[in-house]
């Protein structure tokens, strides 16, 4: 198989530090494959919402490897838990590990807090949005696909390494099942609700309860006052029949 550009072997001092990733490698693996693969991925703000398109073949470049036996022998081996470690190759670049290191905050892109970004410009990369940490921790950047109409993942980026501006809260990130058409929502802002209908998903603020605590704590303070009033009202009552019937058999 052609060894693919842009990358070269492990050396015998990085083995050790590969093999101390390998499990990195099969969480990400596992990662977009339960969450993303054959599905249309939604991410939402307060005011955008982007589609996203997520393949086998990204990973291995969000990875920063290459494998020498070819991607669909990588996903065989990520099922069986066999990866060979002697067929993975590195970036040129220096960045593999660069990406796997910060790979370890991926779930909190989806599904915990986070933003979407505008996209940059660089000497050596171009994306048009991304979604990171709000840390100077993992972004993930994408390029549109005008094919698809939707975005592609293009790299990992380690922000200790690299800045990027910061974005838009992300309120909701959601999952279309392409054959079964369910819905699977990955994170949802409490304050917000999807509506999902046989055409679109719409993410709506959810109605506020009016609330008047300062209103409500006078009607107590005037409800508790009232009945001690009243409680008042009917002791004095009830002193005043004792004192009439004491005076009445003083006169006897």
């Amino acid at each position: 198989m052609a060894q693919k550009r842009g990358y070269r072997a492990v050396s015998y001092t990085e083995y050790s530090r590969l093999r101390n990733y390998s499990e990195r490698i099969y969480d990400v693996a596992k990662f977009f494959q339960d969450n993303f693969f054959n599905k249309r991925i939604f991410i939402a703000t307060a005011d955008r919402k982007i589609e996203l398109f997520v393949k086998k073949e990204n990973i291995l470049h969000l990875l920063g490897i290459d494998y020498r036996l070819g991607t669909q022998q990588f996903w065989r081996d990520i099922k069986r838990h066999e990866l060979q470690l002697n067929s993975i190759r590195l970036k040129d670049d220096g960045t593999t590990f660069k990406k796997l290191g910060a790979l370890q905050h991926l779930p909190r892109l989806f599904q915990g807090v986070s933003e979407l970004t505008e996209g940059k410009n660089f000497k050596y990369l171009k994306f048009d949005s991304s979604i990171r940490t709000p840390e100077e921790d993992l972004a993930l950047a994408f390029v549109f696909d005008e094919h698809r109409q939707s975005y592609v993942p293009n790299s990992t980026l380690n922000l200790k390494f690299i800045e990027i501006p910061k974005g838009q809260p992300i309120l909701a990130v959601y999952t279309i099942d392409r054959a079964t058409k369910e819905l699977n929502t990955l994170k949802l802002n409490p304050e917000y609700s999807l509506e999902y209908s046989p055409n679109e998903v719409v993410l709506k603020k959810k109605e506020s309860i009016t609330k008047e605590p300062s209103n409500l704590k006078e009607r107590i303070a005037q409800a508790k006052q009232a009945a001690l009033k009243h409680n008042e009202t009917i002791q004095q009552e009830k002193l005043g029949l004792y004192q009439q019937q004491e005076t009445r058999d003083l006169e006897r």
